[in-house]
């Protein structure tokens, strides 16, 4: 920092003390001298010795209040200076403050700088890191062995070649799957429609159940009319006619008694070809839809009933042998070979080869009651 000179009043004022004080003392001086100059030829130099001190110390008494009024005026000039020297000082600390901050503001903004720069390299380094670890993963993946084959099968491509071809026929039969499938709306349809037809199908078999009722109550009369023409009508007809009345009212049909009474109907009845042809039209679709549905048990009663035996064959009966029924429920086989037993005429034998395949499945699941009806009735 540059020294700062003193105003112009201070050194105009510091020389004047300094020559009042010389202009004192050589006054002083001079008086003294010429004192005792005057008064050593008279022979009083004791007064005069004594007379120059009083006439000094008159002078100096003027002398003194001009010196105060100086000095006091001089250390107003001091005091003053000192303060400009305290502002000048105050303002240089407040410059070296400013420069400093500008300086560690400048410093910031460069270390600001380079910790961008620095974010920016580690952003990159991250990126880079997960996809390497992406393409590790990927390759972890691909690596993996391929389920259900076993590690000498992931190597043999003959092994690979016929995995490929299985996995190949799976997906075309999904697709086959899928293409039977249809949306929840057209299901809900479906559903509501096949109720319908159950609520139907219900109502027909209450009447035909009524009607073979009252097929075998006609048979049992015309049974009786014919038996009382062959013994020459030794009995009365009213009696006859009166007792056979009374039996039929105790008359039911059984289940097995239904079936024969269906099968014999429809032995006895001689449709057109046209007819025909439309009711096997008929039995097929139903029992097509039915086995596609899966309600093997419905399907087996319209095979066992089929017109003419057609779907009572061994071809049916391995189409019930290559599906299964679900957890819990009988065998789809067990089921159409049942249905076929019960729906045979009695005295009506089966085909050797469904008879041998019926024996060892009813075996198989434990039912010889059924066995036993087949031999006792003649299927």
């Amino acid at each position: 920092m540059e020294r700062l000179s003193p105003a112009p009043s201070t050194v105009r004022y510091g020389t004047l003390f300094m020559l009042v004080e010389a202009v004192g003392e050589a006054a002083l001086a001079t008086v003294v001298t010429v004192e005792v100059a005057r008064h050593e030829n008279t022979g009083t130099a004791l007064i005069g010795g004594t007379l120059a001190p009083q006439s000094v110390i008159g002078r100096a008494a003027g002398y003194k209040r001009l010196l105060l009024s100086i000095k006091a005026e001089y250390d107003d000039v001091i005091r003053a200076l000192q303060v400009k020297d305290d502002e000048a000082r105050a303002a240089q600390r407040t410059l070296a403050a400013s420069t400093s901050l500008s300086k560690s503001s400048i410093t910031c903004q460069r270390r600001a700088d380079q910790l961008r720069e620095r974010i920016c390299v580690i952003q990159r380094d991250t990126a880079e890191l997960q996809e390497e670890m992406k393409r590790h993963k990927s390759s972890q993946e691909q690596s993996t062995w391929i389920p259900g084959l076993t590690v000498a099968d992931s190597e043999d491509p003959e092994a690979l070649d016929a995995h490929l071809k299985h996995l190949e026929s799976q997906r075309a039969a999904l697709l086959d799957r899928k293409t039977h499938c249809v949306s929840l709306e057209v299901k809900a349809e479906l559903d509501a429609k096949l109720q319908t037809s159950k609520d139907h199908r219900e109502q027909l078999d209450t009447k035909n159940d009524q009607l073979k009722v009252l097929y075998k109550r006609l048979r049992l009369v015309s049974d009786c009319l014919s038996s009382w023409e062959g013994d020459s009508q030794q009995v009365p007809l009213e009696e006859l006619l009166g007792s056979t009345l009374e039996n039929i009212r105790q008359t039911s049909v059984t289940e097995d008694e239904g079936r024969s009474i269906d099968a014999q109907l429809l032995e006895l009845k001689e449709p057109s070809p046209a007819d025909e042809s439309e009711l096997l039209a008929v039995y097929l679709n139903r029992f097509v839809e039915l086995f596609d549905s899966a309600q093997y048990e419905e399907a087996a009663l319209v095979a066992a009933r089929s017109p003419r035996g057609v779907l009572r064959n061994l071809d049916t009966m391995e189409m019930f042998k290559g599906v299964k029924g679900p957890p819990g429920s009988l065998p789809p086989l067990f089921l159409f070979l049942q249905a076929l037993l019960v729906s045979v005429p009695d005295g009506d034998e089966l085909p050797a080869a469904l008879s041998l395949q019926l024996v060892l499945c009813f075996l198989q699941q434990g039912a010889t009651q059924l066995i036993t009806h087949g031999v006792n009735y003649n299927k």
